[in-house]
């Protein structure tokens, strides 16, 4: 008469991750697989889940890992990790022409934190003076901080004239065409002869007021050229490639 020996019931050892500095737990990994399986076979996923932003810290490893699934010298796992310091991106703006740097600004977060959330301060701080060159944008930004695709970034600028164009009229003041109407030109673009017999249009004849302010579509706020460029740099954000290669940890 033969006896039927029931399968052994699949093992479970969970591995907890605690902070070496409080000892607090950050997560916790269950690792399952039949009874008797050398644990060797899964051991790599203990590094593969350590927490985002921490690491595992080598000066406190387990005295001993189990031989197998179902090992009773070791029923459990515990791993301190150390979280990562921050990390800088520095961010470089210069002179499309030549070339020269402008102005630096340095981008700091914890490691893992998502670029997008600081991504605006770029065209916030496009030095006065200057606007993004939008025909040359870098072709792929960082995902988070941290990212190794991308460890720095570069914009290059154009530089604006105030006081508007003066490739026209004549004047300090750089105004177009007003200056170059029938009646001559003259000083900051008024017409020359005698100021009494100049004809003023009426009200209604009064030309639109142009204004180098942008309003923000939601909100019809104004915006300056600095907030223009935040503005550009977000859809930069959601069209450049940012789909790259999954965050990996070790």
């Amino acid at each position: 008469m033969t006896t039927a020996v029931a399968p052994r019931a699949d093992v479970t050892i969970p591995v907890y991750y605690r902070d070496t500095t409080t000892d607090a737990l950050i997560d916790t990994l269950a690792l399952t697989d039949a009874y008797d399986t050398e644990f060797s076979t899964r051991s790599e996923e203990i590094g593969q889940n350590v927490p985002a932003g921490y690491t595992i810290d080598t000066t406190r490893l387990p005295d001993q890992l189990p031989m197998y699934f179902g090992d009773p010298a070791v029923p459990s796992l515990t791993f301190y990790v150390q979280k990562l310091p921050d990390v800088t991106i520095p961010v470089y703006y210069r002179d499309t022409k030549t070339g020269a740097l402008i102005h630096t600004l340095a981008l700091t977060a914890q490691y893992d934190t998502e670029f997008s959330t600081r991504s605006e301060e770029i065209g916030q701080n496009v030095p006065a003076g200057y606007t993004i060159d939008t025909t040359r944008l870098p072709e792929q930004l960082p995902l988070y901080f941290g990212d190794p695709a991308v460890t720095s970034l570069t914009f290059y600028l154009v530089a604006t004239t105030p006081g508007g164009n003066c490739d026209q009229g004549n004047g300090a003041g750089g105004n177009g065409t007003a200056g170059n109407g029938t009646n001559g030109n003259g000083i900051d673009g008024q017409p020359s002869g005698n100021p009494d017999t100049v004809s003023h249009p009426s009200a209604d004849q009064q030309p639109p007021t142009t204004s180098t302010q942008q309003v923000l579509p939601q909100t019809g706020a104004t915006t300056t050229p600095a907030a223009a460029g935040a503005g550009a740099l977000l859809t930069l954000v959601s069209l450049i490639g940012l789909a790259g290669t999954r965050r990996k940890h070790s």
